[in-house]
């Protein structure tokens, strides 16, 4: 629920219907969250005056902590709930990867270039993760193994291919060309 760009929460709702309930409250410019395979966290990056911080909020009690060193947005978390890939700004922006069981370890960059790479995606069997990129240019969907090897472009290069998203099956990524007039969304 986005009631300004400085306000910003995540509701959920239940699929038989009936009320939204907050999950995590009003916000600082998120930059993107993702919900844990076992439904029992929420990752999520909150502005703040040392830059983009990535969180971490438990959906049985709503407790919010920060994850120690984490400086991103755009997360996601592997389908087995033990990774965590995230984007981050340092003069490019990278991918890099977290083991969420062990937040004392390091995180690793796993995709690096000179130009950006944001909304990574791990696919379902955690074998792979998506990504946008405009590493060539201009903006286009690629994919790589998990530990960034075997890269490879999915997608035409656009003014926007934006946020993939893979199938349950994980054969397919879907993405959408928002910055493109008209806009579309695309499976390949």
């Amino acid at each position: 629920c986005v009631h300004s760009a400085n306000s910003i929460e995540i509701h959920s709702v239940p699929t038989a219907g009936g009320p939204p309930t907050v999950v995590v409250p009003a916000q600082n410019v998120m930059v993107g969250y993702a919900l844990s395979a076992d439904d029992s966290r929420i990752v999520f990056s909150r502005f703040g005056a040392g830059g983009q911080t990535l969180f971490v909020d438990s959906v049985k009690d709503h407790s919010v902590q920060p994850i120690d060193g984490a400086e991103g947005v755009w997360p996601t978390i592997s389908p087995r709930d033990d990774q965590l890939a995230y984007s981050t700004d340092t003069g490019q922006t990278s991918i890099w990867r977290r083991d969420v069981d062990h937040p004392e370890l390091p995180p690793t960059r796993i995709l690096s270039s000179s130009r950006s790479e944001n909304t990574a995606q791990y696919s379902p069997d955690g074998k792979h993760i998506a990504f946008e990129s405009d590493r060539s240019g201009r903006w286009a969907v690629w994919m790589s193994d998990v530990d960034g090897g075997n890269l490879v472009r999915v997608s035409k290069e656009t003014r926007g291919a934006e946020t993939p998203r893979w199938s349950p099956d994980g054969r397919r990524i879907a993405f959408d060309t928002a910055a493109e007039t008209p806009s579309s969304i695309y499976i390949v």
